[in-house]
């Protein structure tokens, strides 16, 4: 089975540049508790993914791999889940509205 979570959470703690002993420290948890999640060989239960997903400021659906945007925005979400495209690509396109991209 692929480690959706675990992998997701790394990404989510690279991307809000946080480490994991951090991230232990803010949900209460040993160290070693997230790196197992990160790896693999545990998985945080319900509650600990919505605190996790708090945390990070990330959605618990992009923490289980429903979503492939981390945004907690609903609308962008949607948009990069049916594009395809990553939430920065969708907001630099909106950005980018009304210029001329050559």
């Amino acid at each position: 089975m692929e480690n959706i979570i675990g992998k997701r959470i790394t990404a989510a703690l690279a991307i809000k540049n946080v480490m994991q002993k951090q991230l232990a420290e803010r949900l209460g948890v040993k160290p070693n508790i997230v790196s197992y999640w990160c790896s693999g060989q545990r998985t945080p239960n319900a509650a600990q993914i919505a605190e996790i997903a708090k945390v990070l400021g990330v959605s618990a659906d992009y923490l289980l791999g429903v979503s492939i945007a981390p945004t907690t925005d609903k609308e962008l979400r949607y948009i990069c889940d049916y594009t395809g495209l990553s939430d920065r690509v969708v907001r630099l396109l909106h950005a980018s509205r009304g210029s001329c991209i050559v």
